[in-house]
């Protein structure tokens, strides 16, 4: 299970000084691409200081940037949570409180600074796992008949790809992916596309349970009914992984698909799949194959 701690080897902790006018730290923000910034004075928590502060806080109110102090429009009494909380925590205690962000906490001093942009890891997660926790005798359950549409994602984690995976003798039926656009951030080397990954049908279902994931885009496995339709995946950096990569899946259909690639990098690895189809999609033609035990499109 993850841990807040992860997210510290990620991150560089900014923070600026509650004297600083609204002005400054707008910019320095701007310079960081963040939306929100510690307020920290002699290693202690003051604050924090968001896009929303500013714009309900120094703009709405008429208040003047260059002249108002950060101290003065800050978000205070701040909700912390400590490095050892596990991300599932984390999201919830930013339900809880209504918030976006989290600072981190070791021994009571802040040690980094969390986002929900940090916990939502991967675009979609769909897992059917054999957890078997229940009474004795307790089959595992099904998860079917799933349609998701109208989604825009990006700058989406670049380690995990949209995941939608069952387990051995137990496979997600029935999936329907419509009008969805996902830019990853990019960056996933050639050796990581070879790699298998485990199955851990027992562990905690989380984006991150598999580790990193051999496509950037979707990587499907034990599914049975799984069809794309106007689907776009993308990225921001080199990325020598594929978009897709289907395992131990049955009738898959993908119609007006793209999924960005180097020349060289295959659009869908297939590793024991039977009845694929393709209709629309960029720079691979379309057909119908029976069956597929190892084969790149």
């Amino acid at each position: 299970m993850s841990r807040v701690m992860d997210v510290l080897a990620q991150k560089e902790l900014y923070s600026v000084g509650p004297d600083q006018t609204a002005t400054e730290v707008a910019h320095r923000m701007a310079e960081l691409h963040v939306g929100a910034i510690l307020v920290m004075q002699a290693g202690e928590l003051k604050g924090i200081f968001s896009e929303r502060d500013f714009l309900v806080r120094v703009i709405v109110e008429h208040r003047d940037p260059n002249q108002t102090l950060v101290r003065d429009v800050m978000t205070c009494n701040v909700v912390t949570i400590d490095e050892s909380a596990t991300i599932e925590e984390a999201m919830e205690s930013m339900r809880i409180h209504n918030c976006r962000h989290l600072p981190i906490t070791r021994d009571s001093r802040v040690v980094g600074f969390l986002s929900m942009r940090d916990v939502m890891n991967s675009p979609i997660f769909l897992r059917l796992g054999r957890r078997m926790r229940g009474p004795e005798g307790t089959p595992v359950g099904k998860l079917r008949r799933v349609n998701i549409s109208n989604i825009v994602a990006y700058n989406a984690d670049s380690r995990y790809a949209s995941i939608v995976a069952g387990v051995p003798q137990n496979n997600i039926e029935d999936v329907r992916l419509s009008d969805i656009r996902i830019v990853y951030r990019g960056g996933g080397k050639k050796e990581l596309a070879d790699v298998q990954l485990p199955e851990r049908e027992t562990n905690y279902p989380e984006p991150s349970m598999f580790g990193e994931t051999p496509a950037y885009g979707f990587f499907i496995r034990h599914v049975e009914g799984i069809e794309f339709n106007n689907v776009t995946v993308r990225y921001l950096t080199e990325e020598l992984r594929p978009p897709f990569l289907l395992e131990d899946v049955t009738f898959a259909k993908f119609n007006n698909v793209t999924g960005y690639r180097k020349f060289e990098v295959p659009m869908f690895v297939l590793r024991n799949v039977s009845d694929f189809n393709t209709r629309g999609c960029i720079s691979v033609p379309d057909m119908h194959v029976d069956r597929i035990v190892k084969q790149n499109f």
